[in-house]
């Protein structure tokens, strides 16, 4: 991929997005490890990319990332699933090569994690996006049937699952997001200093799985089976929505809008404005 060396600090042409840009080259789908509805997340964009456009986007989960050159056999470009038939070539694997779908806030997926690690000690080079947890509110969730974009109104099963951190808040620029079923969407560039390229990333969370879920539901096909490719049509660089967005639509949107040249909110096209 082309990049040009001022892209390390501000936009430029491979990464003046908007979301969907994030398709514009392979790209993986990339779940944190644990959950079921973070991987379920994960099929349901990769599987819906394969049936409306025919792309075929590997899961491969965080966990699996770090040893990824031994999961793929295609040159890095091929946006192929991994192949056993040949392995000569697995040595030119390089993740810098694609984009990524990081789906988990950085307590669930380590991706998510390493690269707000980065953001936050690089301030300037980033889009302002802070995730706040408060550990006092992480709890015992049963497990839930994961359904995109049906209510919230489904039984729980009695069967414990692992403990889920769940967000306290939300923050973009001077606009924070607070409680229960908030589900963010953001487009963020990272520069490879190994590689020297621009890498895109397109993260997927909620302050808890209910909050995934809302989010998801900008992944539904509006009218099928006239389908677009989830989060292809009309999302700017960053969403965020509450659970209204399940019968409201866009009426559920909580703020909504673009990253300037230097990475902060551009006020002027983004709302609320005063962000």
């Amino acid at each position: 991929k082309r990049a040009f060396p001022f892209q390390q600090k501000e936009r430029g042409p491979g990464t003046y997005g908007p979301a969907r840009e994030v398709f514009s080259s392979p790209f993986l789908t990339i779940p944190g490890s644990g959950q079921e509805d973070l991987l379920a997340a994960a099929l349901y964009i990769s599987n819906t990319h394969k049936t409306s456009t025919g792309t075929k986007s590997p899961i491969i989960t965080d966990l699996q990332l770090q040893n990824v050159t031994s999961l793929f056999s295609q040159h890095p470009m091929s946006n192929s699933p991994p192949s056993s038939s040949s392995s000569s070539s697995s040595s030119s694997f390089s993740a810098s090569s694609y984009n990524r779908i990081l789906i988990g806030h950085p307590r669930q997926n380590q991706a998510t994690e390493a690269l707000f690690r980065r953001m936050n000690t690089q301030q300037g080079r980033y889009p302002p996006v802070y995730f706040d947890f408060d550990d006092k509110m992480m709890t015992k969730r049963n497990k839930t049937e994961v359904a995109v974009g049906e209510g919230d109104n489904k039984k729980d099963n009695a069967e414990p699952q692992e403990d889920e951190y769940v967000l306290s808040g939300i923050r973009i620029g001077n606009c924070k997001f607070l409680g229960p079923g908030i589900g963010v969407l953001l487009f963020i560039a990272d520069w490879d200093e190994t590689h020297h390229t621009s890498m895109l990333n397109l993260v997927i969370a909620g302050t808890d799985s209910k909050g995934l879920r809302h989010i998801m539901k900008l992944a539904q096909p509006t009218i099928p089976p006239m389908m677009r490719a989830p989060f292809a049509n009309q999302v700017p660089d960053y969403v965020v929505v509450d659970g209204s967005v399940l019968s409201s639509g866009a009426g559920g949107i909580l703020a909504a809008g673009f990253w300037a040249n230097d990475w902060s909110v551009a006020s002027e096209v983004s709302y609320p404005p005063t962000c």
